[in-house]
């Protein structure tokens, strides 16, 4: 099953009163982001507000309350984004919608696409 080469995905649910972490949309998938295979050595990285150009760390930028963020690996820059369990629990937070038979395929134990 291959889900779109670029996706993004936004929390449809609020964050908790308690949760200091400002709303987010992960950029999971570009065609540009470098995808290093599991022999590959990542070593670390951060994420990157892309809406206000600056690092992203903590549940905020310094700046704003919304955000576009993604992984930025020390070695291989932009990085392709796993997709969690949470985000297959809440599929009507992707852009683009996927299909019912993506969310499906996300949901079974195979991740990889």
């Amino acid at each position: 099953m291959l889900i779109p080469s670029e996706l993004r995905w936004t929390d449809p649910e609020p964050p908790p009163r308690d949760n200091p972490q400002d709303r987010i949309t992960l950029l999971l998938r570009h065609p540009s982001f470098a995808q290093p295979d599991d022999e590959e050595d990542c070593p670390g990285g951060g994420y990157r507000c892309l809406t206000h150009n600056r690092p992203y760390m903590y549940g905020h930028c310094g700046e704003g309350l919304t955000h576009e963020i993604r992984w930025e690996c020390t070695v291989h820059g932009p990085e392709i984004m796993g997709i969690n369990h949470v985000m297959g629990w809440r599929p009507q937070g992707f852009d683009p919608p996927l299909t019912p038979e993506q969310v499906a395929w996300l949901n079974s134990d195979d991740e990889d696409g």
